[in-house]
């Protein structure tokens, strides 16, 4: 899928407008102290995972396939196997560019 840049983007603008600009500092501040880079200190203010679900509908146009899509035939496995590995390849663009990527 080629909407990386734009799936990141736009979770990147979906926590700005979520976040009050003092929490994205303390997000990113302490982002920059994690030693887990698995860890995004976002879902310290609010559900990121539903600003990335929020960012994929929009960018794509569609909902992500969950788990729950495959197991239910909505979806192949391969299908849910890809739009979780653009999900996480975004989150570690918006992450690594401190949210500031633009859609």
């Amino acid at each position: 899928m080629d909407n990386v840049k734009q799936i990141a983007g736009e979770f990147s603008r979906v926590l700005r407008d979520w976040l009050t600009p003092e929490q994205m500092e303390s997000v990113i501040s302490r982002n920059r102290r994690e030693p887990d880079k698995n860890v995004c200190h976002s879902h310290d203010y609010c559900d990121a995972n539903e600003a990335m679900i929020a960012a994929f509908r929009q960018a794509v146009g569609r909902e992500i396939w969950m788990p729950s899509d495959w197991e239910d035939g909505r979806c192949t496995e391969e299908e849910h196997d890809a739009d979780f590995q653009v999900w996480n390849t975004a989150w570690t663009a918006a992450l690594d560019s401190e949210f500031n990527l633009e859609d």
